[in-house]
């Protein structure tokens, strides 16, 4: 099973509406001007990144996701997004608010958001990357 990088972009942009309406206070970079990007480790689902403004609120955030996870399924790369999304509400740790959200997801959705992948999906993800 493949997904292309433009239906992997349209689960993106499906994924912020979904957290938007669960309520998780996406900061408005994510917002407006969402940005997904690939990379080619082995052993990162996915992860988020961003810088401080001056003025102490994040922004110029990315969500990259490995280009393994191509070779999944559509609802592992939403479950990935929609953990990565969850950063951008919170600190970058796995902390209290970032579970909080992960949960109200879960909830809401079916997923099975964590602060590291189930050995199943660990075990989809290796098998995709040859790793």
């Amino acid at each position: 099973m493949s997904v292309t990088v433009e239906r992997a972009n349209e689960l993106f942009a499906d994924e912020i509406g979904r957290a938007i309406l669960a309520g998780l206070p996406l900061p408005p970079d994510v917002r407006c001007y969402p940005k997904l990007e690939f990379h080619s480790k082995k052993r990162v689902l996915g992860n988020c990144k961003w810088r401080m403004s001056p003025h102490g609120y994040k922004t110029d955030i990315r969500i990259y996701l490995s280009k393994y996870m191509l070779d999944t399924t559509e609802w592992d790369i939403r479950k990935t997004l929609a953990h990565e999304l969850c950063h951008t509400c919170t600190g970058r740790n796995h902390d209290k608010m970032f579970k909080h959200w992960a949960k109200l997801l879960n909830d809401r959705y079916g997923y099975s958001i964590g602060t590291h992948a189930t050995t199943e999906e660990t075990k989809i993800f290796q098998e995709a990357s040859g790793y």
